[in-house]
């Protein structure tokens, strides 16, 4: 271990000093030494955004050192880069409310709108705000939010399409909060606690007998009936998730409650384990995104529960993913029967047809990925194989356009996993020259796990 160490750092000593060109180091991937190979990745990684011009353009490099080290060298970079927040600098001065969406749009890299359009006071308010550092995008929302009379639903943070995802911000004038926690581009929000008891006394399954009886005995004949009530109690946080609308989230295994406290020094924290169950919007095929995941955190309540919950702390694993911006074009108009390839992923068009039954247009191709990319990346496999990869690849990544530009309705009707062979239907065109390109985006993708944190929330 001290060898290798030694020899990174006899590595770094030999990457030459001052601004780092990335095709230099790029070009030192190769190199014949191990420790100047290395030394060359940690520059890269440590250049960030800047490398990634470089190394996308490596993907297709002759030498499969060069290759794999840029292909992992560009999921760890695209990762870190996927979990940093937008950050947003508000320096406005009676500026148009308008012109105030307009420049926080641009620095989030995402549109957020007015909805609806036609308030009246919109037209005329300007905003005046000075904040001397860009703030994270959420607190940059919540400062506007005041400056400007405006709030959003935790619950629906963005609407639109994968093409333009929307933040949208409605009229605030009764404006409402909840108990929030901040971890780079994703709010936790503490929609709520939950108690509720309950007493059933339908005999669910037939005969119960008490606690503690012997379960083979039954009633003897012509005995009265008697009441068997089961309580039932519930006592959980109602949580949400929402990530800046770039990004889709999915709960990547259980949530965890570290610590939950009431101001009696009671722990709430359930004996056992007990698993989540989340909620999610999944949206329609090739159209939407999922950027928000409601999620429930069970609690225990003791018989004498305090007043307030003084802290309740947890994390959640969650699986975030956002498009690159260089899609797969394929040209519906001439491309059957054809392949199609970009250092990602192999699509063949094999047909386009209409259903005889419907009438609808039916587009049927193949997907796998590209040969560098399995050679370089040694997950390859599992990650192509992951149900969740296939959601995302189902809801993020494959588009539709006509003529127009437009996006076309579509879903899946038809999917073999063992072949990659896809049917798309397409439900709102009768004739299939009205049809130009099919899109596929790939993804970029991290895993982490998202802290959250609270403090005197009252206990019902």
């Amino acid at each position: 271990m001290l060898v290798a160490k030694l020899l990174v750092v006899v590595g770094i000593a030999q990457v030459p000093s001052g601004p780092a060109d990335p095709a230099e180091l790029v070009r030192q991937l190769g190199a014949a030494r191990y420790a100047a190979r290395e030394a060359a990745s940690a520059a890269l990684e440590r250049l960030g955004r800047p490398a990634l011009k470089a190394l996308r353009a490596a993907r297709d490099a002759r030498d499969p050192e060069i290759r794999t080290r840029a292909y992992n060298l560009i999921q760890r970079i695209e990762g870190n880069l996927l979990t940093q927040p937008s950050r947003v600098r508000l320096e406005f001065d009676q500026t148009p409310l308008h012109d105030v969406m307009k420049s926080v749009s641009t620095q989030a890299g995402f549109k957020v709108a007015l909805q609806p359009e036609n308030v009246p006071r919109w037209r005329s308010q300007r905003v005046t705000l000075h904040q001397p550092e860009p703030l994270p995008f959420w607190k940059a929302i919540d400062r506007l939010c005041d400056a400007a009379q405006l709030q959003y639903n935790p619950s629906q943070p963005g609407f639109g399409n994968p093409r333009e995802p929307t933040f949208t911000l409605t009229d605030g004038a009764l404006r409402t909060v909840t108990p929030v926690s901040d971890h780079g581009p994703f709010r936790v929000s503490l929609l709520g606690l939950l108690y509720q008891s309950e007493l059933n006394y339908a005999a669910v399954g037939g005969f119960r007998p008490p606690m503690g009886a012997d379960r083979g005995v039954r009633p003897r004949a012509g005995a009265p009936a008697r009441l068997h009530p089961v309580s039932n109690v519930q006592f959980l946080a109602k949580l949400l998730v929402a990530a800046e609308p770039r990004l889709s989230v999915s709960l990547n295994g259980a949530l965890q409650v570290l610590e939950a406290v009431d101001d009696r020094g009671n722990s709430l924290i359930p004996s056992g384990a007990l698993g989540t169950v989340p909620t999610r919007f999944p949206g329609y095929f090739g159209m939407t995104h999922g950027a928000v995941l409601p999620l429930q955190a069970p609690l225990e309540r003791p018989a004498t529960v305090g007043k307030t919950l003084k802290t309740l702390r947890g994390a959640i694993p969650l699986t975030v993913s956002s498009r690159r911006p260089d899609p797969l074009i394929v040209p519906l108009n001439q491309g059957t029967g054809k392949r199609f390839e970009n250092p990602d992923v192999e699509l063949t068009l094999h047909e386009i047809r209409t259903a005889p039954n419907t009438h609808q247009t039916l587009i049927e191709f193949s997907l796998k990925p590209n040969e560098h990319r399995a050679s370089a990346e040694h997950d390859v496999a599992d990650a192509w194989t992951d149900p969740l990869y296939r959601t995302d690849t189902q809801r993020l990544q494959l588009e539709i356009l006509d003529s127009r530009d437009q996006l076309v309705p579509c879903f899946p009707s038809g999917v073999d996993s063992e072949t990659s062979h896809v049917t798309l239907t397409v439900t709102n065109l009768a004739h299939t020259s009205a049809l130009k390109e099919l899109r596929y985006h790939t993804l970029t993708r991290a895993s982490l796990n998202v802290p959250f944190e609270f403090h005197d929330i009252p206990i019902p």
